[in-house]
């Protein structure tokens, strides 16, 4: 994939992250909880893993915080211009640590939302 579709993603991703975050922010203060310490409660925090729209919510935050980082860092890396050998490591480096983030993430969003 050419780097300016990449770059194009990394925008949207941007736009998800604005968008999905304030919701975040906004169940913990004002949409469904009386104030912030309600919002933090253990029964309050698993009602937002297991409702479909708040765990789908923390799904898109997840991925485009995860791709929004990995290709931000791994940008500032190929800047280095060290040669293929350097490229090929860091494109690498990006899709396993990438892969790593979301798994992790994911791991806990699933296992909340199932119970386990």
């Amino acid at each position: 994939m050419r780097e300016t579709r990449l770059m194009l993603i990394n925008y949207m991703c941007m736009i998800l992250i604005g968008v999905t975050l304030f919701l975040h922010l906004a169940t913990h203060a004002f949409l469904g909880v009386r104030n912030y310490q309600d919002s933090l409660t253990y029964q309050s925090v698993i009602g937002r893993y297991q409702a479909p729209a708040t765990a789908l919510m923390l799904t898109v935050l997840l991925l485009a915080l995860c791709y929004h980082s990995v290709f931000s860092f791994r940008t500032l890396l190929l800047e280095w211009r060290h040669g293929k050998v350097w490229d090929r490591a860091v494109n690498w480096g990006a899709v396993v640590g990438a892969t790593v983030m979301v798994v992790f993430g994911m791991r806990t969003i699933v296992a909340a939302y199932f119970g386990w």
